[in-house]
């Protein structure tokens, strides 16, 4: 607005008032928004036009790579930042500008880890300074997504800086604390100014999303910290067991601040009864601990988004620990199922202690005697419950059926194999398989051939299968049959690349020279079983 359009709206809400169609005081001029797609044009726009910008200056500026000037790297770096800083300053209103600062700061940013990285080393020094840049860009640039991706950066540095002393595993526990210490205290950021309401959620997101990364255990690979040490001495098991029992501390207590907990002596109970497993979890899984705190945490605040990072940081976890756990299947499907079974319990014993709740009679005489559209969606939704099973269930058997015909009549096939890596940690015993006739497809030239398609195979007496050509439509005799192939990353493949067995048995199957097959008409083949060098079944 102008300096003439205030006072022209007070005197229009003044004239309002005198003829008594508006009431109260004149509210506040809110800013105007463009529309989300023109935002998101603008905002791919900035991107371009920075892409392209980077690109001239890359260009320009090559020298300085080739002859390692760090002074003046890292002087375009901060050149950079302070661009970006001036434009989210100055700007609040113009997305093409706002992601072209965005931009700016993320390329300096870039250029100045490199420069310090490739001039100090990846030793603590270099990666503690960037944690600290990270939290001060966080903490000064005014701009909400900005300071949650240099939150998010911040904890990612500072896992690197732990990491190059041998304490990688304490990062997560540390962010926790200050992911806890911000979100607990949400109730005291109405004492604070508008703008730093947001500088504290948009922390606190930045942190919730690095504790997805960090407890998923997605930096935790070898290839990463080779050049770290490992965590030693018993104080981290302390450290992070102290740290998990801190912020469950915190959280009871904003629990019963918000008196958000059941009331009188189950209140209590329940209360120790989840403290109890809590500790347990904190003692047995302590990474697992971290993901059901941010669910807490998300359910104490009733904040849904947090409550949806929590979900996340919990899968990540699951899957990273499942995965790596050095245990049989059978284990893992007993901890899974063991699992299942205590989380039921657990719902049932609640139910059954927890009194039902009793509507009042004004309630009672408040509700409606007729369907609502409420039951309606509850119908529609048990409906389409029971269609999706249905469904399930007739492709599970269509799928059996027609691997049992091909079973039942298709042609038994030998191919020639190779197996390798017969032994898996993360899956058990099984043997990789790779075949002879896919060997000879590949040096047969392939490389106009689709990803799928059929090819023919030549048997001999024994019923050995060799490859004859690619399947065009010819008349075949009766000692060729078609199968199925299909070309991924460039190998050949036929059915599977995988054979499980039970566990324990590696030796009977490293006697394994051919793979049995059974094929249809169409070319679809099955492996049946393995056979040694005089095709006996192992």
């Amino acid at each position: 607005m102008s300096s003439t359009e205030p006072e022209l709206a007070r005197e229009i809400w003044e004239r309002l008032q005198a003829n008594r169609l508006v009431d109260g005081p004149m509210p506040e001029a809110s800013e105007g928004h463009s529309p989300w797609y023109i935002r998101t044009i603008s905002g791919i726009a900035g991107w371009l036009a920075s892409l392209f910008l980077f690109g001239f200056f890359a260009m320009a500026l090559s020298d300085l790579w080739s002859s390692s000037e760090n002074v003046l790297i890292s002087v375009v770096g901060f050149l950079l930042l302070g661009i970006a800083f001036t434009i989210f300053r100055q700007v609040r209103d113009n997305e093409f500008l706002q992601q072209l600062a965005l931009a700016c700061s993320l390329c300096g940013q870039l250029l100045l880890a490199i420069n310090w990285l490739d001039d100090g080393g990846t030793g603590f020094q270099p990666l503690l300074v960037l944690t600290v840049l990270q939290a001060a860009l966080a903490a000064v640039v005014p701009n909400f997504l900005h300071r949650v991706i240099c939150s998010w950066l911040a904890a990612v540095a500072l896992f690197f800086a732990l990491a190059a002393l041998g304490y990688a595993q304490v990062s997560a526990v540390v962010v926790l604390v200050g992911f806890a210490a911000i979100w607990l205290s949400e109730r005291n950021w109405g004492h604070a100014r508008r703008k730093d309401r947001h500088l504290f959620e948009a922390i606190g997101l930045g942190l919730a999303l690095a504790l997805v990364h960090l407890n998923g255990h997605l930096l935790y690979i070898d290839d990463l910290l080779f050049w770290h040490g490992t965590a030693s001495g018993q104080w981290v098991t302390v450290l992070n067991s102290g740290g998990l029992l801190l912020v469950y501390g915190l959280f009871v207590k904003h629990l019963f601040d918000e008196q958000l907990f059941v009331p009188g002596r189950q209140g209590l109970i329940w209360c120790g009864l989840a403290s109890l497993a809590f500790l347990a979890v904190v003692l047995l899984v302590p990474s697992g601990a971290v993901a059901v705190l941010i669910l807490l945490i998300g359910f104490a605040t009733q904040r849904n988004f947090l409550l949806a990072i929590g979900i996340a940081a919990l899968l990540t976890f699951l899957s990273w620990y499942y995965y790596h756990l050095d245990q049989t299947l059978l284990f893992k499907s007993l901890v899974l199922m063991g699992t299942g079974i205590l989380l039921l319990c657990t719902y049932l014993i609640r139910n059954r202690l927890s009194p039902p709740y009793a509507q009042t009679e004004e309630e009672l005489n408040s509700a409606p005697l007729l369907p609502t559209a409420g039951a309606a969606v509850q119908r529609l939704n048990r409906w389409s419950v029971l269609v999706t099973c249905v469904l399930i269930l007739l492709a599970c058997n269509y799928s059996i059926v027609s691997k049992e015909q091909i079973l039942e009549r298709g042609r038994t096939v030998y191919l020639e194999l190779a197996p390798r890596d017969p032994r898996s940690l993360l899956q058990g015993d099984y043997m990789s398989l790779f075949f002879q006739l896919a060997r000879d497809i590949g040096n047969s030239g392939m490389v106009s051939r689709p990803e799928n398609g059929l090819v023919v195979v030549a048997l001999d007496d024994r019923g050995i299968g060799s490859f004859q050509d690619f399947y065009t439509g010819q008349t075949l005799p009766d000692n060729q049959l078609v199968m199925q192939y299909r070309i991924r990353d460039g190998l050949v493949k036929f059915a599977t690349n995988a054979f499980f067995f039970q566990e324990g048995q590696v030796s009977k199957y490293n006697a394994a020279k051919y793979g049995e097959f059974r094929v249809d008409g169409q070319g679809e083949l099955l492996l049946v079983a393995h056979r040694d060098e005089d095709l006996n079944t192992l």
